[in-house]
C-alpha cells in the first residue's frame, strides 16, 4: 500500500510539473507577442505610385515627376511628415 501510494504521489507531481511547462510555455508566447519591437508606419495613400527609397530607420525618399521637374522629398516615419524637399529642373 505505501508503494502504491509513493507512486500516485510521484504521478501527481510530474503532472503538476507538465501543467506549470505548459503555463509557462504559453505565458513565454504570449509577452514575446505582446512586447514586439517591430515599428509598423502608416505611408499616406498619395505616395504609393512613386519611387520610394528607404534611406534609414526613420526616413524615406519618395521620388517625383511633375513637369519636366523631378521632386525629391525626405519623409520621417516616426513624426509622419515631410522634413525636406529638393526639386531639380530637367533641361
Amino acid at each position: 500500500m505505501n508503494k502504491n501510494k509513493f507512486l500516485l504521489s510521484l504521478i501527481i507531481f510530474q503532472g503538476i510539473l507538465i501543467v506549470m511547462g505548459i503555463i509557462v510555455i504559453f505565458y513565454t508566447i504570449y509577452y514575446k507577442i505582446q512586447n514586439n519591437d517591430n515599428n509598423i508606419f502608416l505611408i499616406p495613400s498619395k505616395v504609393i505610385n512613386q519611387d520610394i527609397l528607404l534611406l534609414d530607420e526613420e526616413n524615406i525618399q519618395i521620388k517625383k515627376v511633375i513637369d519636366n521637374k523631378i521632386i525629391f522629398e525626405i519623409y520621417n516615419l516616426e513624426k509622419n511628415q515631410i522634413t525636406k524637399i529638393l526639386t531639380i529642373d530637367e533641361k
